[in-house]
């Protein structure tokens, strides 16, 4: 027996208008027995409300909206939800009804409601390990015991991080190796700053020639890069340091991973060329090493310039001397601190002579002189040919000034020698030829040339 519908005028979310949908009260009483009849809807539909009918047929993300925009007010929508059952409303195909939807007052509550988690969801959730990274040496330098010696006998901040990271295994730190965390290396540019860069030694062994011997003629990177942190000042690798260039200052991190990253010196970089500037090839420099120019006559007299990078050692080596290498004659070098600063002739600023001569002193025969010497330019080459006390035929060649070039012939003999000919030529290596008959000169050139 059906009651008086009870006028609600209440709307849900989004619906609008909804005039006189009637509710019999017996369908509340019947919804108040659906926790008894409906064992199979979730466990997220027991409501305080009498509204569990239509949540069971709606997912939480999809509202009641939806449904109720077409909704008309039309009385006789009540039809299916007046049965006299009380287990029929509960049934799920009488909840897929759109107009069953419209009767609950209380549905808009239910798009709070959260879904179980699902299993997997749960599965996604657990730890993730990952292997812990082996403890191993990372250079082949690690296997040299002289090596390993005093790295690992260091104690200094610097040198410890160095041999964590380098050799862990030679040096028995594994355990900080694994602790160790790989820190991101950046080069630091400084423009405009005010606080200069020192160059000094971080180890007290920098003072040691033993030691510097060792580290700073090293020729491995590892090495280098090691002497270029702790010992700048002693190994002269403070340009190096101090990140010289032409418009910018850098510095160098150390890095826990061994790597230094910074703005490299770039150099013309070419072999035989005519001069400086026919080079039309870049290099880019390695730490400690710096531009030079050099100019090298070869055994046909021809010159030509060699360009390129080259160590801070061998620049300040060629300061002192240089000459003949493999055939050559290597006549200057320059070396300077900026980008493409070696397109210039070492001797272009200066206006040397290159009035290269042949200088021996007491040889058998003047072609078997292979040494040279860049005479000044008030001086040009010459050849003096004597008997020595045995009675040998003896040669002295080398440079001698113009103005007494005139008057050797006429020079009282030394320590009793005997001289047969005094003469004087310009031009490279001329006096190999100088006071030397015809034969001797044919038997010279099958004695060089027989090997």
């Amino acid at each position: 027996m059906l009651t008086t519908p009870a006028k609600t005028a209440t709307t849900t979310a989004t619906i609008t208008n909804s005039p006189t949908i009637t509710m019999p009260t017996t369908a509340t009483t019947a919804t108040k027995t659906s926790s008894t009849t409906t064992t199979n809807l979730p466990p997220i539909t027991t409501t305080p409300t009498t509204t569990n009918t239509p949540t069971t047929t709606t997912t939480p993300t999809t509202t009641n909206t939806p449904t109720t925009t077409t909704t008309t007010p039309t009385p006789t929508t009540t039809t299916p939800t007046t049965t006299t059952s009380p287990t029929t409303t509960t049934m799920p195909t009488t909840t897929t009804s759109p107009t069953t939807t419209t009767a609950s007052t209380t549905t808009t509550t239910m798009t709070k409601i959260t879904l179980p988690t699902p299993a997997s969801t749960k599965l996604s959730n657990a730890q993730v390990t990952t292997a812990q990274p082996t403890c191993s040496d990372q250079s082949a330098k690690c296997n040299d015991h002289f090596f390993t010696s005093f790295l690992c006998a260091n104690l200094d901040p610097i040198n410890l991080e160095y041999a964590i990271a380098t050799c862990p295994m030679s040096c028995n730190r594994c355990t900080e190796y694994y602790a160790t965390t790989p820190v991101p290396i950046t080069a630091t540019t400084v423009l405009g700053t005010t606080t200069p860069l020192e160059c000094i030694d971080r180890e007290t062994k920098c003072s040691d020639t033993f030691y510097q011997t060792i580290l700073c003629t090293a020729t491995d990177q590892n090495s280098k890069d090691y002497a270029l942190q702790t010992c700048p000042k002693a190994c002269n690798l403070c340009d190096k340091l101090l990140g010289v260039n032409v418009r910018e200052r850098y510095l160098y991190t150390f890095s826990v991973m061994n790597k230094w990253f910074c703005i490299s010196l770039r150099c013309l970089s070419c072999q035989g060329v005519i001069e400086p500037r026919a080079c039309l090839h870049k290099q880019e420099c390695d730490v400690g090493e710096i531009c030079y120019t050099e100019q090298v006559i070869d055994d046909d007299l021809t010159k030509y310039y060699n360009v390129g990078c080259r160590s801070t050692q061998l620049c300040d080596m060629a300061k002192i001397a240089f000459g003949r290498r493999s055939g050559e004659l290597q006549v200057c070098q320059k070396c300077c601190h900026t980008d493409k600063c070696n397109n210039q002739e070492c001797q272009s600023s200066q206006g040397a002579s290159t009035n290269i001569c042949s200088k021996c002193q007491d040889v058998p025969s003047p072609l078997e002189c292979q040494s040279v010497v860049e005479c000044r330019s008030d001086e040009i080459c010459f050849s003096q040919q004597f008997v020595n006390d045995n009675f040998e035929k003896r040669y002295n060649l080398g440079c001698e000034k113009k103005k007494r070039c005139e008057l050797l012939r006429q020079l009282t003999p030394h320590h009793r020698n005997l001289q047969l000919c005094n003469k004087c030529c310009q031009g490279s290596e001329c006096n190999k030829k100088l006071c030397i008959g015809e034969s001797a000169l044919e038997e010279g050139f099958k004695q060089k040339y027989r090997r």
